[in-house]
């Protein structure tokens, strides 16, 4: 993703400006819109860009621009229920984007190299390799492992103490009013909602002091963080069975977060560690039996029907997620027929395609 950067050496160049910018705005949705192409509002916006783009900078300059209401909406993911918002893609998700090609970059510099949710260049697979290699080149410092997770962690967070930690950051007191209309949109009176761009930003400055803390203060090497699920490794049971009551006191105390009450406490000789999609071991990765069973599920189903572009997608999705775990005999029994078949039909449709233009 393309990045404008803000620059202190040019004049009268302040982040809000920055932002306001139209070669900021127009990157925004350049970016905003990838994917998106079909939706009404991307097309309205691609018939007369400039002018669009002129009203969004309008209403930044006159601080005119308020965000739109939300509609919101459930989604049920593996059995986890939550609301979803969804703002207009104008100007609000335009502006959104045009905010974080501009401080982002600034954000990520405060976060600890370990902190791997909605970052560019990272994810849930560089942090599940980074867990593996602590766990295979320092058995003897990872024996033991405490696992967490925030009990819900957008709607638990602070509004006031979230404000508090970007006006620590940032001193555009423009930037602040902007961000703080964001925050003080969701309809409830704490919280941040789950959906908007901003938020993915925001949520991983409201743990940053926590990080640090852990990394620098209690000195634990080796500590991993997606968003809200955290693992901590060690070479001491007891010290991370202290550590827990530590932290949970902390987060209750500093931040107005629950641990939710299934948090995981073991030796990792005993078992893996199911984190990011994955189950760690020290010599090995897994993925998990639920993954396994649909997986198995859609080979069985695609091995003698007719796959269409849809089906073969979500079918390569899950041979470029097996590939980076032990799974090979798991491929060759299941995804080598699949792959037949369809290579089989393909050559048909393209020896009928042939026969059609001689």
């Amino acid at each position: 993703m393309k990045r404008i950067l803000y620059d202190p050496a040019l004049p009268g160049n302040t982040l809000y400006t920055s932002i306001s910018d139209m070669r900021n705005l127009e990157l925004a949705h350049i970016n905003a819109s990838r994917g998106k192409g079909w939706y009404p509002e991307v097309i309205r916006v691609n018939k007369n860009p400039q002018e669009h783009f002129r009203e969004i900078q309008k209403m930044l300059w006159n601080k005119t621009y308020k965000t739109a209401r939300y509609r919101i909406f459930t989604k049920n993911e593996n059995g986890k229920v939550r609301n979803i918002y969804s703002l207009p893609y104008y100007p609000d998700r335009i502006v959104q984007w045009a905010i974080i090609q501009v401080i982002g970059p600034i954000l990520e510099k405060h976060f600890i190299y370990d902190c791997y949710s909605s970052i560019k260049g990272k994810g849930p697979l560089l942090c599940a390799n980074r867990v593996y290699k602590a766990m295979h080149y320092h058995p003897d410092e990872t024996k033991a492992c405490l696992k967490i997770d925030i009990h819900h962690f957008y709607p638990s967070i602070n509004q006031s103490i979230l404000k508090t930690q970007y006006a620590r950051l940032f001193k555009d007191k423009d930037l602040l009013w902007l961000i703080n209309g964001i925050i003080d949109s969701l309809p409830e009176n704490d919280g941040i909602p789950i959906g908007n761009y901003l938020s993915q930003y925001s949520g991983n400055l409201y743990l940053s002091g926590f990080d640090h803390f852990i990394k620098e203060k209690v000195g634990i090497k080796y500590y991993f963080r997606y968003m809200d699920d955290m693992v901590f490794l060690h070479d001491d049971y007891q010290f991370l069975k202290e550590l827990f009551e530590n932290i949970k006191f902390l987060l209750k105390e500093k931040l107005c977060l629950d641990i939710k009450p299934n948090y995981q406490l073991f030796y990792t000789c005993d078992r893996g560690i199911d984190f990011c999609g994955y189950v760690i071991n020290h010599d090995y990765m897994k993925i998990r039996r639920r993954t396994r069973d649909k997986y198995i599920k859609k080979s069985k189903k695609y091995r003698y029907e007719k796959m269409n572009n849809h089906n073969r997608s979500s079918f390569y999705s899950y041979i470029g997620f097996l590939k980076h775990a032990n799974t090979y005999n798991l491929q060759n029994k299941y995804s080598k027929p699949v792959m037949k078949n369809w290579l089989q039909r393909y050559g048909e449709i393209q020896t009928r395609r042939n026969n059609y233009q001689k």
